[in-house]
């Protein structure tokens, strides 16, 4: 049994029923029926604007300040997102490049939390050479992978 550690988990995509999403919900109840606590991003409900690097040092507004104070004080997190072209979504990067404010926390950033990464890809690729490039840079980092 998992005690006092707390998931987030950030993902979905732009679709109205996003699998990755689905996915996400399904393995954040998993961890607290393990018994860690959890808390859900869709990064469709943020609806946030295109990050523009030259106001990252401002401090976020409070609903994405909340967001990134739960990130901080997480003991890990879970990434998902559909692989579109051989890469995650635009939504997801986008979200990726506000974690820049998490620059003035102390550790900054995601320094030394355990991140999970979970990869939904389409099987109509036209191009595909049996793994997908985000699978292979997901294992690089010591990522299983998991079969639908």
């Amino acid at each position: 049994m998992i005690k006092n550690i707390d998931i987030v988990g950030i993902g979905g995509s732009q679709e109205e029923n996003s699998f990755s999403l689905q996915i996400l919900k399904y393995t954040l109840n998993e961890v607290t029926l393990l018994g860690a606590r959890t808390k859900l991003i869709d990064i469709k409900s943020l609806n946030l604007p295109i990050y523009d690097y030259s106001g990252g040092k401002l401090q976020p507004q409070a609903g994405l300040k909340k967001i990134m104070d739960d990130i901080h004080k997480s003991h890990g997190i879970i990434f998902t997102s559909p692989e579109y072209h051989g890469t995650v979504s635009a939504s997801f990067k986008n979200f990726i490049d506000y974690l820049e404010f998490l620059y003035s926390y102390d550790p900054p950033y995601l320094t030394n939390k355990p991140v999970g990464c979970i990869c939904k890809k389409e099987h109509r690729d036209y191009y595909d050479y049996g793994k997908s490039k985000a699978q292979f840079k997901a294992e690089a980092c010591g990522v299983i992978e998991f079969s639908e």
